[in-house]
């Protein structure tokens, strides 16, 4: 399906690109990456990280992408990402607990980091819809306040990212800050098995 860019994705998109510039300093990281559903607004940032090797994956091949896989079964060996940018993806998975799982078998434990973003609503609790929400393209899920918490029951230390810029700032620059959080695996996590491969 293809989608139309709103307003509120360029905003994100802009949120997305100074923060992985300014605050977290991408140009600097180095190791192995996972960037799933890859936006071509992020590229030039991703390419110009010529230390940090960044695998594209994706379920369908138009995006252009180095790996085709499904982020609930991912044709990787456990612990091998030292990166994982994981934008807007869990909404739309079958199930997203899975995916939550199988995002912390790969990443490394010693220095990996999983960051990862979903739309919220105002209700406490995550909604499922039991289908693909076609209106909400193609979402099977609208998380609630729960989101950090069903990260941490999966596995991760969850940390919020709080977007240095002003309110007046971000007004200016038409930048709209998302819900980010920095995950990295929890000591207490044992992965239960090994997928095949060492590298996407």
């Amino acid at each position: 399906m293809i989608r139309c860019l709103s307003l509120r994705d360029v905003s994100f998109a802009r949120f997305d690109a100074a923060w992985l510039k300014d605050e977290y300093r991408l140009s600097e990281k180095c190791g192995m990456a996972l960037v799933f559903a890859p936006e071509r607004a992020l590229a030039p940032l991703w390419q110009g990280a010529t230390n940090l090797r960044a695998y594209k994956v994706d379920v369908e091949p138009r995006r252009g992408v180095d790996v085709l896989g499904d982020v609930m079964h991912l044709p990787s060996a456990s612990g091998v990402a030292d990166l994982i940018w994981c934008h807007h993806v869990l909404e739309q998975v079958e199930d997203d607990q899975i995916a939550m799982k199988e995002l912390l078998r790969v990443l490394s434990a010693r220095s990996g980091e999983l960051i990862v973003s979903v739309g919220t609503g105002t209700q406490p609790t995550t909604v499922e819809f039991g289908f693909a929400n076609k209106a909400l393209s193609g979402n099977r899920r609208a998380f609630g306040a729960d989101f950090a918490e069903r990260l941490t029951k999966a596995g991760f230390n969850v940390s919020p990212v709080e977007y240095g810029r002003t309110e007046t700032e971000r007004v200016r620059y038409g930048i709209q800050a998302d819900c980010f959080y920095r995950c990295t695996r929890s000591c207490f996590y044992e992965p239960s098995y090994v997928s095949a491969g060492t590298e996407p």
